[in-house]
């Protein structure tokens, strides 16, 4: 069989071979071209987008379409659920004991940040800057998640921290959904929905799964343990990487990452800088060749 036999053999089963480097790539699609990853390699990639910090060990799905974007190698859904199982980290934090999902349908949104979820996560160890509390912010559209470290998490702390950092960057919404936290039924949020027209929703007492935050809040313990280790106070230096592991994460409800419905694109990794295989196939010097 001669190379012009090799190559249509080949290129027409989605490979092609450029400079020693195998690639599985189709001209006609979209979607990124996918580099062909050697045994020995797996592991490493596992462990950069399984327990690296910015991958904050989520599970089987979401760590298979990030590695899947990049890479692909032969039964990886199942070498990705074999080592995940086998994860030290999600074995030692993760819950395990999950109900069944229900019938409760989930709502359309018309627009972005129309809808915002807050909540507070339980006082910490006091970090070096002073900080005990995370104040969490969502919207319920696009599952785009924002934390921040607060010294105090009083009403006016939370107030200020909306505005300032949320809906000043943002949008303002049409509702904010929240428990029924002091901070968050006291004067100084009702102050802030009645001045700027946003209505207030307070689930129902003794039901916090009625609040789309208590997810994020129950995502961000096992993280958060898992990062911070033996150094208790050191969790506010952990929250921007836990934050961009959860913005850049499929979500099962809408099928796409935060991050992209909020900026069009996927967010770029340092991985992505290092392999942008895109740009080495649409460079001029790109050259086709095959080795069977």
């Amino acid at each position: 069989m001669d190379k012009d036999e090799n190559f249509a053999n080949y290129t027409s089963r989605g490979y092609l071979m450029n400079q020693g480097i195998l690639y599985r790539y189709s001209p006609g699609s979209k979607e990124e071209a996918q580099l062909v990853v050697p045994a020995q390699e797996r592991e490493r990639i596992l462990q950069e987008y399984h327990g690296a910090p910015t991958a904050s060990h989520y599970g089987v799905e979401n760590t298979y379409k990030k590695i899947s974007s990049r890479y692909y190698f032969q039964d990886m859904k199942k070498f990705i659920s074999e080592y995940i199982k086998t994860c030290p980290e999600c074995n030692r934090y993760k819950p395990t004991n999950q109900k069944p999902a229900g019938l409760l349908r989930t709502p359309t949104y018309a627009q972005w940040f129309e809808t915002l979820a807050i909540d507070r996560f339980d006082p910490l160890p006091e970090t070096p800057m002073g900080k005990k509390w995370i104040f969490i912010v969502e919207d319920t559209s696009i599952k785009w998640i924002e934390l921040f470290a607060l010294a105090e998490a009083t009403a006016e702390n939370c107030a200020e921290t909306l505005i300032e950092e949320v809906l000043l960057r943002y949008d303002l919404p049409r509702r904010i959904i929240s428990d029924n936290g002091p901070q968050f039924i006291s004067a100084a949020i009702k102050l802030t929905c009645d001045l700027l027209e946003i209505t207030q929703e307070l689930i129902l007492v003794y039901h916090p799964q009625a609040n789309p935050s208590e997810r994020k809040n129950r995502d961000l313990k096992p993280r958060l343990a898992i990062l911070v280790g033996e150094k208790h106070s050191a969790w506010e230096d952990k929250l921007p990487l836990i934050r961009f592991a959860m913005n850049t994460s499929v979500c099962d409800t809408t099928g796409h990452t935060a991050a992209y419905l909020q900026f069009g694109r996927q967010l770029r990794t340092s991985d992505y800088m290092r392999h942008d295989i895109r740009q080495v196939i649409d460079n001029d010097n790109f050259v086709f060749e095959i080795t069977p």
